[in-house]
C-alpha cells in the first residue's frame, strides 16, 4: 500500500515507520492549534476567514457561485 507523498502532487511512495510518526506528530500539533484557536473569542470565524484566505490563494481552488436556477 502507498501513501501520500508531499513532494508533488500524485507522487506515491512507500510509508515508513518514521514518516507515520512524523505524520501523526504533526496531527497532533495542528489540532492541538485548531482548539486553542477555537477556544479564543470569535475563535470559529477567525478559523474560517484565515482557511477562506489560503484557500484563495491555491492556484486549484476557483470559487463559483451558483447559478439561480441551480438554486431551488
Amino acid at each position: 500500500m502507498s501513501s501520500f507523498c508531499p513532494h508533488g502532487p500524485g507522487r506515491r511512495t512507500a510509508p515508513t515507520p518514521e514518516a507515520d510518526t512524523k505524520s501523526v506528530i504533526t496531527l497532533y500539533q495542528s489540532l492541538g492549534e485548531f482548539f486553542g484557536d477555537r477556544e479564543q473569542p470569535d475563535g470559529l470565524p477567525t478559523i474560517s476567514k484565515n482557511y477562506q484566505r489560503w484557500l484563495s490563494t491555491q492556484a486549484w481552488y476557483q470559487f463559483e457561485t451558483a447559478e439561480t436556477d441551480q438554486i431551488s
